[in-house]
This record gives C-alpha cells, sequence and structure tokens, in this order.
C-alpha cells in the first residue's frame, strides 16, 4: 500500500466527532510553532544590536520601531522580549503534548470499543474460527499502532515540515548563498536515504509485527496447553520458539532503531562543514569575524532545533509506513462496520434487537443439516425433541457432533436447512433471540479478573435480591463461611 493511499483511508476513517479536537490540535502546533520561529528571529536580532553600538537607540522589529536611551537598556529590553517568547513556547509545547496525549486516549478508545463491538456481536460461528492472537491485536495493539504511528506521525510529519520551510526561509533571507548549498546536500541526501533505506525498513518492520504476533500466540498457547507441556516434558520445545521470535524481534528493533536515527548523524556533519565553510570563506574574502556572529548565532540556534525535527520527520515517516500492516489488518473490520453508524459512534447489530422468544412446552428440531466450515462432512439432526423441566442425554464417540448439536439448539450456530420450533411455533434461527432461554454450563472454565459477585452474574448490577440469590446458593455449596471470612465477602477479588 502507498503512503498516499494509506493516508486517504485514514482521513476518510476518522471519526467526525473528533475532527474539531484536530483542527483545534493544528492551530496549537501552528501557535507553538510561530512562537518558536519568532525566538529565532529575536535571537538573531539580539546578537545584531549586541554587536552594534550604532543601533543602540532604535529597535525595529516585525514592522515596530521602538526607541531606547542606552545601549545597556536596548539589550536588557531585547533579553526580556525573547525570554517572554521562550517561556510562551514552552507552556505552548507542554499543552500541546497534554492535548495531544488526550486526543490519543480519546482515539484509542474510540476504535478499540468499536472492533471490540464488533467481535463480541459476531456470530459464534465466525468468532471460533479466528485466532485468539488476531482478535487481541486487532482490539488493542493494531489501533493503537494506526493513532500512535498514523494519525499522529501524519501531523507531527505535516508540522515538521512547515515549521522547517519557515525557518529555512528565514534563514534564506539573511544569507541567500550559503543556505541555498545547505538545502540542496540536505534533500539531496534525504532522497538517497529514503531511496536505498525506506524499503528495507518497510521490509523489517512487517517481520517485526509478524514475530511479534508470534510472541503473542506463544505465550497464549503456553497457557493453553501448561498441561499438556509439562505431561510430555515439551518445555525446551516451547522455550526455544519464544526466544527464537524474541531474539530476531529485538535484532529487527536495534536495525530500525539505527536507520531511524542515521539521518541526524549526517545531517549534523553536514551542518558542522558547511558553518566552517561559511567562515573560512566570508574570512578569506576579508569579512570581520565579529560581523558573522548574528548569522552564526541564528545557525546554531536554527541547527538545535531543527536537527532533532530531521530526526523526528524520518523517524515520523517510517512509523507511518510501518503502520501500513496494522492498518491492513484491522481494514476489513472497519468494512464491517456502517460508516454512519462509526461517525455516529455506536454500533448496534440487529441480531441484537430481535424479537424475544418464550419457552413453555418443548423443543422440536427435525431434518437440521449444518456444515461445518472447510469441512465436508455434515451433522444430521433428523428428529430432536426436548422437554422443559427434564433430564435429557446426548451420547455419541469423540467427534460425532454433540457440542455441535447443542450449540444449535442454543442458537449459538445456524443450521443450513430443517425446522426448529419452539412450543410448536417455527422459529427464524437467524432472526429471533431465544438464547436468554437457557442457562448454560461451558466445557472450559470461564473465570473474570473480577470480584466474585462479577463472575457469578456477568454483571456489574449489584441489588439486594441479585445479593440474596448469590448467598442462598454459597450456602448450598457449603462455601457461605469461607466468603465470609473475606474483607470484602461477594466483593472480593480472587
Amino acid at each position: 500500500m502507498q503512503i498516499k493511499i494509506l493516508v486517504l483511508k485514514l482521513i476518510d476513517l476518522y471519526p467526525a466527532k473528533y475532527r474539531k479536537k484536530l483542527i483545534w490540535l493544528i492551530l496549537f502546533l501552528i501557535i507553538s510553532s510561530s512562537l518558536e520561529v519568532l525566538g529565532i528571529s529575536s535571537f538573531y536580532f539580539f546578537l545584531t544590536y549586541a554587536i552594534d553600538e550604532k543601533l543602540s537607540n532604535q529597535i525595529s522589529f516585525l514592522g515596530f520601531t521602538f526607541f531606547t536611551e542606552s545601549y545597556s537598556e536596548t539589550l536588557a529590553f531585547l533579553s526580556i522580549f525573547i525570554l517572554l517568547i521562550i517561556i510562551s513556547r514552552i507552556f505552548m509545547q507542554f499543552f500541546v503534548i497534554c492535548f495531544n496525549f488526550n486526543l490519543v486516549k480519546e482515539l484509542n478508545y474510540y476504535f478499540s470499543s468499536l472492533i471490540y463491538s464488533l467481535y463480541i456481536n459476531k456470530p459464534y460461528k465466525e468468532v471460533v474460527n479466528i485466532e485468539s492472537n488476531k482478535i487481541l491485536l486487532n482490539i488493542w495493539g493494531h489501533p493503537n499502532e494506526m493513532i500512535t504511528k498514523g494519525y499522529i506521525g501524519l501531523i507531527q510529519i505535516v508540522s515538521t515540515i512547515v515549521f522547517s520551510l519557515v525557518v529555512l526561509s528565514t534563514i534564506l533571507f539573511i544569507e541567500f548563498k550559503t543556505m541555498l548549498i545547505f538545502i540542496f546536500i540536505t534533500l539531496m541526501n534525504i532522497s538517497l536515504y529514503f531511496f536505498f533505506v525506506s524499503k528495507r525498513i518497510h521490509t523489517w518492520n512487517t517481520n517485526f509485527i509478524f514475530h511479534h504476533k508470534r510472541i503473542i500466540k506463544n505465550i497464549i498457547e503456553m497457557l493453553k496447553g501448561f498441561k499438556v507441556i509439562k505431561v510430555f516434558s515439551k518445555v525446551n520445545f516451547f522455550k526455544k520458539i519464544f526466544f527464537e521470535d524474541v531474539v530476531k524481534t529485538l535484532e529487527l528493533n536495534k536495525k530500525i532503531y539505527i536507520l531511524n536515527h542515521f539521518p541526524r548523524f549526517f545531517l549534523e556533519l553536514n551542518f558542522v562543514c558547511i558553518i566552517f565553510f561559511y567562515i573560512f570563506y566570508k574570512t578569506i574574502n576579508g569579512s570581520n569575524f565579529i560581523d558573522l556572529i548574528p548569522f552564526l548565532g541564528l545557525l546554531a540556534i536554527s541547527a538545535s532545533r531543527l536537527l532533532p525535527l530531521v530526526n523526528q520527520l524520518t523517524t515520523a515517516i517510517q512509523d507511518l509506513k510501518s503502520s501500513i500492516p496494522s492498518f491492513l489488518s484491522i481494514e476489513s473490520d472497519f468494512e464491517d462496520i456502517d460508516k454512519k453508524i462509526r461517525n455516529s459512534g455506536n454500533y448496534i447489530r440487529k441480531t441484537d434487537i430481535l424479537s424475544a422468544v418464550s419457552f413453555k412446552n418443548k423443543i422440536s428440531i427435525k431434518d437440521l443439516i449444518y456444515n461445518h466450515i472447510n469441512e465436508s462432512n455434515s451433522l444430521v439432526i433428523s428428529e430432536m425433541v426436548i422437554e422443559k423441566s427434564k433430564i435429557h442425554c446426548i451420547i455419541g464417540k469423540s467427534g460425532a457432533g454433540k457440542t455441535t448439536a447443542i450449540n444449535l439448539v442454543m442458537g449459538l450456530l445456524n443450521s443450513e436447512q430443517g425446522t426448529f420450533k419452539i412450543d410448536n411455533k417455527l422459529i427464524n434461527t437467524k432472526k429471533q433471540n431465544f438464547m436468554n432461554l437457557f442457562s448454560y454450563i461451558p466445557q472450559d472454565s470461564f473465570v473474570l479478573n473480577g470480584t466474585l459477585r462479577e463472575n457469578i452474574t456477568l454483571s456489574r448490577e449489584a441489588n439486594k435480591k441479585i445479593d440474596n440469590e448469590i448467598w442462598k446458593n454459597l450456602k448450598i455449596l457449603e462455601l457461605e463461611k469461607f466468603i465470609n471470612s473475606k474483607k470484602k465477602k461477594i466483593r472480593f477479588y480472587g
């Protein structure tokens, strides 16, 4: 994917409700950059007046003329003016950083909650066929990459370029020939850098994400198969796979870091050479070194700001490119979300508002056929009757489809054909919600990182009726004494 296409897609995807904040952020960046340029220009005028006592009683700046009585008063006035500008710039930059982090936080919450809602509302059949590490990264990892490296990176690129152009234009106005040579050499070096290094860094970033995914997957597999790993003594096998990916990830990270910081060191060398060339050229042509001090001071203070910005610019461009794999990974998720609903900040699937179904007597299933994804075999239920308040048992060998049959009855899976009746009423399993008719004990344990009440009710709603029901069941299970020994009782974690 080209950068241009990525930028257009990022702009299209940006939520409408955060556009005002983005405009404010850009405005604050412009103000901050303007203060910085004003400070740099003021420093040049300060040096100019400091070495020329003839200008002591008159200060001309930005079209305004101020008169002073002495040389010392002129320098004092300029010093205070520069100090006020620097203080204003520092406070403005701090404010921009805080505003920027707040916007990142809100965008992270928006995109992550949006994708989380998408997955949690997907049909059971779709979710079970998606790798857990992919869902994990798509909900949390990739949106963060897209925001910090995509949106914020793009803003940083634009603001850095604009600021650099204004500073360079100011220096060009003062010393045209010298700065023109410097700009030409700099642009040539940057072009060569991106021509030879850009594709390599993109490849390294793609490989970095690949191995990062493998690390997460390995950890998940280790936790899921912990018993098997211990029983079959396969600890070294999993450790070997894990550390191979860790080593490759760290090595790639080192290479990316070095190449991202290389332009700054190279530009510093160019800048130092230009300064000494300028001093040599001017002095050999009879210029007084004292007269060169204002411009050399301007170059020094400009370099102290521009060189780090060049490094930030190259890093931001590479970050923008490295966000492409993350964007591609979640692009299909956003295609599943209707644009109008996305812009309103809400995502509700139609299956969440289906008509409810009551159950009083029996469930009848006939000639039901279910086809597994990517498998040729099918589950066929010729006839099944489940009567209310009676115990039923489904018997079959491993892989016969017992769990699938239960999932079909509960509405977690939808059949391709067949009839499904509740109390002799024909049910459309794709359009009618009847999952709330069932209680369910899963095969695998499902424990939340929350309170006892939250684990029992799967809710944060708390009232006396619910608590009484919880205590009633704890008493039956002979856990009442144990829970009472805890400080927070049913609100304890553990």
